[in-house]
């Protein structure tokens, strides 16, 4: 997704852009929508050096789009054993007009 937004904003074809993944730790933040990097792309074709962002925690939750507004109810039974024998969930998302 990063490569096709560069490539859209750049106008430069899929392969004339190169992504270089790293791994990140934790469920925190937005892995897959990464607005910043089309300004990544484009400082590192103005200065002729690879661009690495690094972001807190902070700017992470205000760059990236957030989790959906969610309500989620988990019933469980159990035995007198403690031993599972009924599982139910219901999730309902608010994902607005941008469904991610």
């Amino acid at each position: 997704m990063a490569r096709e937004l560069c490539s859209d904003f750049l106008d430069l074809p899929l392969t004339k852009i190169r992504v270089m993944p790293v791994e990140v730790g934790g469920a925190l933040g937005g892995k897959n929508l990464q607005p910043l990097a089309p300004l990544c792309a484009l400082l590192s074709i103005k200065s002729g050096r690879p661009v690495k962002m690094v972001m807190t925690k902070a700017e992470d939750f205000t760059d990236n789009r957030p989790a959906p507004a969610a309500t989620i109810t988990i019933k469980l039974g159990a035995d007198k054993e403690g031993h599972l024998t009924a599982a139910e969930a219901t999730f309902i998302y608010d994902n607005g007009a941008f469904s991610g």
